[in-house]
């Protein structure tokens, strides 16, 4: 069994930063458009990975998000898959982004490597899929290949 691994939640304040996943949007959208019935439990999760938010739990403390650029919530995730013996993950990477040079590349590529790194620490698999919804027509010509072999 494999679980399929999103990149939406990434916060690099080092200004490597794709389009509106800065944290000043994150918070927008937590503010003014979602309602939550339950939000998760980052007791686990390292300090260093968890950024803040304009949201309060009922007690008063405030309700944080994690960065999967950082590296040891990647190494986490990865331990969990060992610890519930899941086999391993896919990543999701998109077509439109793969050209260079490109801040999107370097962030997905960097993600890509700690993904790398924690499933040989933990001898779990992982495979890449990619979304190829808006990309130019030019940069399908392998997957247009491989559907017709």
């Amino acid at each position: 069994m494999a679980i399929v691994i999103g990149q939406w939640i990434i916060i690099h304040l080092d200004q490597i930063i794709v389009r509106f996943r800065k944290l000043e949007f994150i918070n927008f959208i937590l503010k003014f458009v979602v309602v939550f019935d339950s939000w998760p439990s980052l007791d686990e999760y390292p300090s260093e990975c968890l950024h803040d938010t304009e949201l309060f739990y009922g007690n008063g403390s405030m309700a944080r998000v994690y960065s999967c650029y950082c590296q040891p919530i990647v190494d986490l995730h990865t331990k969990w898959l060992a610890d519930y013996n899941l086999d391993g993950f896919m990543l999701q990477r998109f077509v439109n982004e793969i050209e260079s040079p490109n801040p999107a590349l370097i962030q997905r590529n960097q993600i890509t490597e700690y993904i790398r790194q924690a499933s040989e620490k933990y001898n779990r698999v992982f495979s890449i899929m990619y979304d190829i919804s808006g990309a130019n027509p030019d940069t399908l010509i392998d997957v247009r290949f491989l559907l017709s072999s």
